[in-house]
């Protein structure tokens, strides 16, 4: 995943990474007009990260948050709030809105550092998220319950020798009994799968070739029989891949010529189709845009231009 290794400083405002304007909705896909709201973060015209809606025809685009920079949005199970991360307090930390952008609360916890790529479990008990100790100064994934009470630490992440480090995305099985997340546990950014206590931590990907080392960005499919995620050389370049939930059975969906990167991928509501973010259209790192392909990485298609990168995606289910 190219980006992330900048969203700790890109998060910070750090100076030179933002990119600002927003361009509209320039496809249509009508068979997918129906299936829901995509969310996604990308900068204002100010340079700040904001949370926007859009239909899956690439219509409507309407801009949800305006404090502060606002990132990694993801539907709660409940379809109709949205949680994610949010400086607008000083300090990341992880907030709750209505799916039109009213109602924003926060979700106020004892876990230091900035917070970000919060899931809620599908029964709506419990909260996953990645945080940055100050202590140690990268992220590691913690549970606490919806409330924010209860907080208990699910990864403990061994500083890589090279590159980054981090254990960040957590996502929440079908179920609730197994987590999903990236980490460099073994040296460098792979899928790993956990139960949802922080037990029974397993490696899922481990290199898919030379052109491949690296993995990140997983999510699960409706009934968690695959994960789609991102493949390549870390905060560089990737590609879009499929596997089975067990780590078996890889397959790359997107195919692209040099540094072109393919990123952030996330599920239709019934699997069907995939989103991704992409700098394929050929406009540069300010032409950023959001594609969408069926789950087999045919008919891919042009959705919406950000103008930005775009950290998350996430679709109603």
């Amino acid at each position: 995943m190219r980006l992330l290794l900048c969203l700790p400083r890109l998060l910070a405002l750090t100076a030179g990474v933002m990119v600002s304007g927003c361009s509209q909705p320039e496809a249509h896909i009508n068979d997918t007009a129906d299936s829901g709201l995509i969310v996604f973060s990308a900068t204002d015209t100010n340079g700040y990260f904001q949370i926007y809606s859009v239909k899956p025809d690439g219509s409507n685009k309407t801009q949800l948050t305006s404090q502060g920079n606002n990132v990694t949005p993801s539907w709660v199970p409940d379809n109709q709030r949205i949680i994610f991360a949010s400086d607008r307090s000083g300090t990341r930390e992880i907030y709750l809105m209505n799916d039109d952008g009213s109602g924003v609360s926060q979700i106020e916890t004892s876990v230091v550092g900035n917070k970000l790529a919060p899931s809620m479990s599908h029964d709506l008990s419990k909260i996953a998220f990645a945080a940055e100790d100050p202590s140690i100064g990268y992220l590691e994934i913690w549970l606490i319950n919806a409330d924010g009470t209860a907080p208990r630490p699910l990864t403990s992440t061994p500083k890589a020798s090279t590159g980054p480090t981090w254990s960040v995305f957590p996502r929440f099985s079908p179920d609730d009994g197994k987590i999903l997340f990236a980490s460099t546990k073994s040296g460098s950014s792979q899928i790993w799968i956990m139960n949802v206590d922080g037990s029974n931590q397993q490696q899922l990907t481990n290199g898919l070739g030379q052109d491949y080392p690296d993995a990140n960005a997983p999510n699960w499919s409706a009934n968690g029989d695959q994960i789609v995620f991102w493949a390549g050389f870390e905060t560089q370049y990737g590609e879009i891949w499929v596997m089975k939930a067990d780590g078996t059975n890889p397959k790359q969906l997107t195919d692209e010529t040099g540094t072109i990167s393919s990123d952030n991928p996330a599920w239709s509501p019934d699997s069907g189709k995939i989103i991704f973010d992409t700098t394929r259209s050929g406009r540069g790192r300010i032409g950023v845009a959001i594609w969408i392909m069926n789950a087999d990485g045919s008919s891919p298609t042009e959705l919406i231009v950000t103008g930005s990168p775009v950290p998350q995606m996430s679709w109603r289910p």
